[in-house]
Order: structure tokens, then sequence, then C-alpha cells
């Protein structure tokens, strides 16, 4: 919204679709999604969530968002695993799963 920081939307955002609230603990640079085709960027906001203080999902949204719990250790298999299924992933949940399983 309007005069709103990206880490403002992203918290209200979560609550919104989720009804989860989180913390900020940092936010990531431009992310450029067609670097000379187009201006278009975007900023993943990461957050800390309290998964066990949820409030109900705005009506609106809970009709199309589901919420799905991932263990980090295998995140990439279970990212995989959805895709599998048919489900959209997006493409920077994909890069933290695939940083994380170099790490590994």
């Amino acid at each position: 919204d309007e005069g709103e920081t990206v880490e403002e939307a992203a918290l209200r955002e979560l609550k919104e679709e989720t009804g989860l609230q989180g913390k900020v603990l940092f936010t990531g640079g431009k992310q450029y999604m067609s670097p000379g085709l187009t201006n278009e960027c975007v900023k993943t906001v990461f957050l800390e969530v309290d998964a066990s203080n949820q409030s109900p999902q705005d009506p609106e949204d809970a009709s199309f968002i589901t919420i799905d719990y991932l263990p980090i250790d295998g995140l990439l298999q279970s990212l995989e695993a959805l895709e599998a299924e048919g489900y959209g992933v997006w493409s920077g949940l994909y890069s933290i799963a695939q940083t994380l399983k170099l790490q590994s």
C-alpha cells in the first residue's frame, strides 16, 4: 500500500493472507526478474513466524491459500515433490532451498 515500507507490507500481507504474525529478520536486495527485458524487481523479506499463534485467515484469501509447514532440512526435496504434484513454487523459495542444499 502507498506509504508502506517493504517490511510493513510483508507483515501486513502475512497477517491478511495466513492469519500469522511475524518479526522481520532482514530484507534482501532488489532481485530483477528479467534483467534487460524489464525493470520489474522484488525484494525478499525474511521473517520469523510463530506458527502457534495463528488468527483466522481473511475469508477472501482462505479460499485459495493453503498453509503448509515444510522442514528446512530436505526443503529442496519437499519443493520438488510439491512441484511434481502440480503446485507452483516461487523461484525465490527454490533459490533458498538450493543454497541450503549447497551448504550441506
